[in-house]
């Protein structure tokens, strides 16, 4: 019997999890039914507040990949449909459709649960009255929008519960309306902080407060600090906006990575690829780059953000490699030199220092390895593909 894996909500953690499903398993092995509450599938939560602003006029800029994709690859998204129930015993959920009302039982072997967070209204009287609005999805950012355009000038001020990313950006969004906005956030200050969460699941358990308390004891210090970050798709786009403003305000550089095919990590790069050029558009959605000629001997691509006077690099290893002018190599903490990062040729420098030849050896032996530099590394991403080294990239280190 074909196995059946319902997905519970169809942004993307429940439409990545039915892709990278179906990579893994074919129609006739597996069938996959996602169940989404809204009209839309895959799209940019983060850019909802731009959408209201007016920045983004077309819903589709927002959307990665649209229903009718996800059907051409085999997967049963249904729009507009709620599950209200899951029956762990039977293994079914009871899917109730919102316009027609009607309700259905749907079995399943596997389920996912993709239903993110939904903004919390305190039980308050008048929480439900007119012009009070929760904004999770592209269709709470387009009734807002509708109303604040049919209120027109009757509406001149607005208060946005929540001072966290979306709270922010929305609150940008309604001001540049010509609203009176003020924020109520329970909180110290807005924006306190980087996901733990995330970071921890990011680095398989890392500690994000170690980190910041490591860099601001770097930054007392008086040393200058850098900051690199790895862009991933699901990960960096609600996340980018909180990195600029604390590197900013520290005065640090924030450094921008594209994921590389660097060791077996257990999923497919195709499903946490992010190129840079998609994420530098986002980025512009709200700050003003200016491209600077500023080079630093490595790979990075400087632009200044005007609104804080910081830089943020890219590195693109996959987009636009930088192979011809690469002059980089590495040293592991064990001793051996790799003259490109891509390729699995080295040269092992503690062999030859053990062996107490001398000066002169050590530098034949790195010699040896500049002159065998790698024209280019074989960087390649796509569905179900091997790593392009078995080497991860944490075995080599900056």
């Amino acid at each position: 019997m074909t196995r059946r894996l319902v997905v519970v909500g169809g942004d993307a953690g429940g439409m990545t999890a039915a892709a990278q499903a179906r990579r893994r398993a074919p129609a006739d092995e597996l069938e996959i039914v996602a169940f989404e509450r809204g009209g839309y599938t895959s799209y940019s939560a983060c850019g909802i507040p731009f959408l209201v602003g007016g920045v983004v006029d077309d819903v589709d800029a927002l959307i990665a990949r649209s229903p009718e994709e996800h059907r051409a690859n085999g997967i049963d998204v249904r729009l507009d449909t709620e599950v209200v129930a899951i029956d762990l015993a039977a293994r079914t959920v009871t899917a109730h459709g919102r316009a027609s009302g009607a309700e259905t039982v749907e079995r399943f072997d596997d389920l996912v649960i993709a239903t993110g967070a939904t903004p919390r209204r305190p039980d308050l009287p008048g929480i439900d009255a007119l012009g009070v609005h929760g904004v999770q999805s592209i269709t709470d950012g387009l009734d807002l929008r509708a109303d604040l355009t049919a209120i027109g000038d009757d509406a001149p001020r607005c208060v946005v519960v929540g001072g966290g990313y979306v709270g922010l950006e929305l609150a940008e969004a309604l001001h540049s309306r010509g609203l009176a906005v003020t924020i109520v956030e329970a909180a110290a200050q807005p924006m306190d902080t980087l996901d733990p969460d995330k970071f921890a699941m990011i680095t398989r358990g890392g500690s994000l407060a170690r980190v910041l308390e490591g860099i601001e004891a770097a930054r007392t210090a008086g040393l200058a600090v850098k900051l690199n970050a790895v862009a991933l798709k699901g990960f960096t786009e609600d996340e980018i906006d909180d990195l600029i403003n604390f590197a900013h305000a520290g005065g640090m550089t924030l450094t921008l990575i594209e994921t590389m095919p660097l060791g077996e990590i257990g999923a497919d790069r195709t499903d946490q690829f992010l190129p840079l050029t998609a994420l530098r558009r986002l980025i512009e959605l709200r700050w003003t780059l200016v491209d600077l000629a500023e080079r630093t001997g490595g790979p990075a691509r400087y632009v200044r953000v005007a609104e804080t006077g910081g830089k943020i690099g890219f590195i693109t290893p996959l987009t636009h490699n930088f192979c011809e002018d690469c002059n980089r190599v590495r040293v592991t903490a064990s001793g051996v030199l790799h003259p490109c990062l891509g390729q699995a040729n080295a040269v092992d420098l503690k062999r030859v220092l053990r062996a107490d030849a001398g000066d002169a050896a050590v530098m034949q032996a790195i010699g040896l390895a500049i002159k065998g530099k790698p024209r280019g590394h074989d960087f390649e991403i796509g569905p179900g593909g091997p790593p392009s080294l078995a080497r991860h990239m944490s075995a080599t280190g900056g």
